[in-house]
């Protein structure tokens, strides 16, 4: 068979991946995806926070990616004007949030699988209420 039947049909200057490359760059988009919400999300505390401060309203340094929306809720509930300034905001960051913890389970999820496959233990990892992804 002459090499020219050979060769793949991708346009020129785009290499064809394999399907293990194609699986390393799908983990890196999920991984590079989990931490640019994770960035956005806190980028968003820190704005409510400095917006917050205008205000002479301080929130305790240390307050959880879970617990901030429930705090700057309380904090700022008396304040209408306030309240319908931010309250979008706090939407926002909790959408973004959520999208981090689902990433980050199925991150979690394929961390499991990988591990368990490296130990031979590839057969019981299947399990599907515990592992969909794998």
């Amino acid at each position: 068979m002459p090499a020219a039947s050979r060769r793949s049909f991708a346009p020129a200057g785009i290499a064809v991946c394999t399907s293990r490359a194609l699986h390393s760059h799908r983990v890196r988009a999920l991984l590079a995806s989990r931490k640019a919400i994770l960035a956005k999300c806190v980028d968003l505390e820190n704005e409510l926070r400095g917006l917050l401060g205008v205000f002479g309203i301080r929130l305790a340094p240390r307050v959880g990616h879970g617990s901030f929306d429930v705090q700057v809720r309380s904090t700022i509930a008396d304040d209408k004007l306030l309240s319908c300034a931010l309250v979008p905001w706090l939407d926002a960051r909790t959408v973004l949030n959520k999208t981090y913890l689902k990433l980050d389970n199925a991150a979690k999820a394929l961390t499991i699988c990988a591990v368990q496959e490296l130990l031979g233990h590839a057969d019981v990892a299947h399990d599907d209420d515990l592992h969909p992804q794998c």
